[in-house]
C-alpha cells in the first residue's frame, strides 16, 4: 500500500463572540486559491438563525449552501 499526496489545505480560524453565540471565520488556502467561510455556532437554534440572518442582511451578504472545504480543495489538482 502506498500513500499519495493529493493536495494541501491550511486554515486559519478566527473566533468572534456574539450576543447569543460565536462567529467563526475560516480563511483556507490550497493551491492558488483563497477560500473564506463564515459560520455561527450557538446553543439556541431559533435565536441563532435569526441573529445570523440579521448579520448577513445588515452586511449585504448572500447566504448559500456549500460543500465542505476539503471537497472544494480537492477540485484543484496538486501542482
Amino acid at each position: 500500500m502506498s500513500v499519495e499526496q493529493v493536495g494541501q489545505l491550511s486554515t486559519v480560524r478566527y473566533e468572534i463572540p456574539a450576543e447569543s453565540g460565536t462567529y467563526f471565520l475560516h480563511a483556507s488556502y490550497y493551491q492558488d486559491q483563497n477560500d473564506y467561510e463564515l459560520e455561527y455556532e450557538t446553543d439556541d437554534l431559533e435565536n441563532g438563525i435569526r441573529e445570523f440572518e440579521q448579520f448577513l442582511i445588515a452586511r449585504n451578504i448572500n447566504r448559500r449552501e456549500t460543500v465542505q472545504k476539503i471537497a472544494r480543495a480537492l477540485k484543484y489538482p496538486n501542482k
